[in-house]
């Protein structure tokens, strides 16, 4: 008598049933006295792994993408002069500002220019 297991579809043949074809006749019953369908017993899914395939390859096309991301911001930042090639910053040093210097930006003379019409105006009224 031959024998033959076969499954279709993303399931996988079982161990036991790779190495003896007839479990799938009824003879699965030796092994798992619960098993009331051997065919469907001797193939096994393997969803679980197209789904860890799917997980994974999401995850490294969003790394890549996150990786080629932060390398454009880079180059960007080196072009304008934010940071150096090597990442680190690019530091601007600006003379500090004396007491005096410092004062003299602060109290600056404010220049106004008065209307002589209104001015006279508000002066009359008082």
């Amino acid at each position: 008598m031959s024998c033959k297991a076969q499954c279709g579809g993303f399931r996988s043949l079982r161990a036991e049933c790779a190495r003896e074809p007839c479990m799938a006749n009824g003879m699965c019953a030796l092994l798992n006295p619960s098993a009331s369908d051997c065919v469907s017993w001797c193939c096994t899914s393997r969803s679980g792994y197209l789904f860890f395939f799917v997980v994974f390859f999401c995850t490294g096309t969003f790394a890549l993408c996150a990786a080629y991301y932060l390398h454009r911001l880079h180059q960007i930042n080196v072009e304008a002069g934010a940071v150096l090639a090597s990442g680190e910053l690019a530091v601007v040093s600006t003379n500090t500002p004396t007491e005096e210097n410092a004062a003299t930006t602060r109290c600056k003379k404010r220049s106004v220019t008065v209307d002589p019409a209104l001015l006279k105006e508000l002066e009359s009224r008082n």
